[in-house]
């Protein structure tokens, strides 16, 4: 299992021992040559000195992606940072390129193993085409110079296109392709695009009908069917006497006599 170093970031660190929750993980210490996790950062206290507080490669047991497993409750150290140690936050944004000055991308993280061997760095920005651009990614085999001294890491091209990180959908450092739908997949919803609208896809076969619905309906108005409001009041007409509406709320006219 491959994961990313910021994978780790904010995971509880138990110990063995007794299975104490001995802090939570602020960052990953490495070593400067790119090798290995040499150590967990857990944050620093003071106000002036802000001393750090970490734990030690010797001291990990098992690194998971939920938890760091460690061997006792006291192995928590207090002090000066190790001089030979990188923090993973420190090298984020490193420049990456070529022997011959090309520049492919910069460094966004590092990917380890379950035993904390560095296996490869995850790139950021991207500034070239092909398999390194799939894979944003480059395996630790193709790097020539972890950029320590002049702050650019220098990698093979040529060994880094070649190598394959394992890039699948599963993969933590991965997206997914999205790909565009065939022309036998089609929604009965679909309606074609309007023209000149830049936008082109197929209208479907045939176009949807329910399967509650029988029949095409025509094309009537209530008229064609005589449809008479029983609130309308009738067409008015030239003369009330030829009015034939009679409310059957109105009284009998009064005859005169």
């Amino acid at each position: 299992m491959l994961i990313l170093g910021k994978e780790l970031i904010g995971n509880p660190i138990v110990s063995l021992e007794n299975g104490r929750i001995l802090g939570h993980v602020k960052d990953v210490y490495v070593d400067k040559p790119l090798q290995m996790i040499e150590g967990l950062y857990l944050g620093s206290d003071g106000i002036f000195s802000r001393e750090a507080h970490f734990i030690s490669r010797d001291e990990i047991d098992k690194i998971g992606e939920d938890t760091v497993l460690v061997s006792s409750s006291d192995c928590v150290q207090k002090g000066e940072e190790s001089p030979l140690w990188l923090r993973r936050e420190d090298l984020k944004g490193r420049e990456v390129d070529t022997p011959g000055g090309t520049r492919i991308g910069d460094v966004d993280d590092i990917i380890i193993d379950e035993s904390g061997t560095v296996v490869g760095v995850a790139l950021g920005r991207v500034y070239v085409k092909g398999p390194v651009a799939r894979n944003r990614a480059i395996k630790r085999t193709a790097v020539l110079d972890t950029g320590e001294g002049d702050g650019a890491m220098t990698i093979e091209l040529a060994q880094a296109e070649n190598q394959e990180m394992g890039v699948i959908e599963s993969s933590l450092f991965s997206s997914r392709e999205v790909t565009a739908p065939t022309g036998e997949d089609k929604s009965p919803y679909t309606t074609p695009a309007p023209e000149d609208s830049g936008v082109e896809h197929d209208a479907p076969e045939e176009p949807y009908k329910s399967p509650y619905v029988s029949g095409e309906p025509e094309e009537r108005s209530a008229s064609d069917d005589g449809f008479k409001s029983p609130h309308a009041t009738p067409d008015r007409t030239e003369s009330r006497e030829h009015d034939e509406y009679k409310s059957p709320y109105a009284t009998p006219e009064s005859s005169t006599e």
